[in-house]
């Protein structure tokens, strides 16, 4: 009995979490699972789309390895992207775009991941300065790519289909489909086939 009610209690709040965020402006499509709150900081006219049957895991204990911290998505510009395809899920990571990012479907994000198209500033003669919407470089992962714990994927990197990158990875460069990566920065180790 007590399992229903917890199972239950989940559900309802799964339900407050999604409709908080539509409220925001995000698309999100049928069964999207919202375990724990994500939070969301989006710029008027940007463009945040979460696929059908999704599951963000923000709660701690709706990962193995222990959420951390919420799922976070930001954008920082009207002309922002962010499109998670169907059937993904994210654990306690911070997704932020000024021009776009886009996940596949059938792709996990693991816990403590950060993934920016952007520098977040750049310096001039006058000091810091907020980005610049021309230095942004897209990131586009894949379908079924498999992204471990801590990972940083930086601006301008395209991760191929089927690839899979190593807990602690700092991605700086484009991941051929399939294979398998890992480092600071990342290198290709092997292919995954």
């Amino acid at each position: 009995m007590l399992s229903f009610l917890k199972n239950k209690l989940r559900l309802m709040l799964s339900a407050l979490w999604a409709g908080m965020a539509r409220r925001q402006g995000v698309e999100l499509g049928v069964e999207v699972v919202c375990n724990g709150r994500p939070f969301f900081k989006l710029c008027r006219g940007s463009h945040l789309k979460i696929g059908a049957g999704v599951t963000l895991n923000s709660y701690g204990r709706s990962n193995p390895l222990y959420c951390a911290q919420p799922v976070f998505f930001s954008t920082l510009s009207k002309d922002a992207r962010i499109d998670i395809g169907a059937r993904s899920g994210i654990s306690g990571s911070s997704i932020c775009a000024l021009s776009s990012v886009t996940i596949g479907e059938d792709t996990l994000i693991g816990a403590g991941c950060q993934i920016f198209d952007n520098d977040f500033h750049h310096r001039d003669g006058r000091g810091w300065r907020s980005p610049r919407l021309s230095e942004a470089k897209p990131v586009v992962i894949g379908d079924h790519v498999f992204v471990g714990a801590g990972v940083r994927i930086l601006k301008g990197v395209e991760i191929g289909e089927g690839a899979t990158i190593g807990a602690g990875s700092v991605v700086t460069r484009d991941i051929p489909p399939n294979s398998i990566a890992a480092g600071q920065p990342a290198k290709v180790l092997r292919s995954s086939r």
